[in-house]
């Protein structure tokens, strides 16, 4: 799961006037795409039947960093509504979100 509810600061506070949603992504697998990119996948049932699917569809990911959490956007991979299953692809070089999905 992404998100560990650490504190979010001004940055959650911006993304829920956006009305940005809460959804959870459990992580089910891993597949090592190159040495430098690492594909996680998701299930995430009510972020696939709530929101519309669409090819430039991203989330933001809340990463635990201490006892805050840091946020990075990514593009979804894969969606599937009906199994509600999603893939995320990272990059794999050093920050929070990077060592985080590294131990995923």
């Amino acid at each position: 799961m992404i998100d560990l509810k650490p504190s979010r600061g001004i940055e959650g506070v911006l993304v829920k006037l956006w009305r940005g949603g809460d959804y959870e992504l459990t992580v089910t697998g891993r597949t090592d795409i190159t040495e430098n990119f690492l594909r996680l996948h998701f299930v995430a049932p009510e972020l696939l039947s709530e929101q519309s699917i669409h090819p430039t569809m991203w989330v933001r990911g809340w990463f635990p960093d201490g006892a805050r959490s840091h946020q990075r956007g990514y593009t979804l991979v894969n969606p599937d509504p009906e199994k509600g299953t999603v893939d995320i692809d990272f990059a794999m070089h050093d920050g929070v979100a990077t060592r985080w999905a590294r131990n995923a």
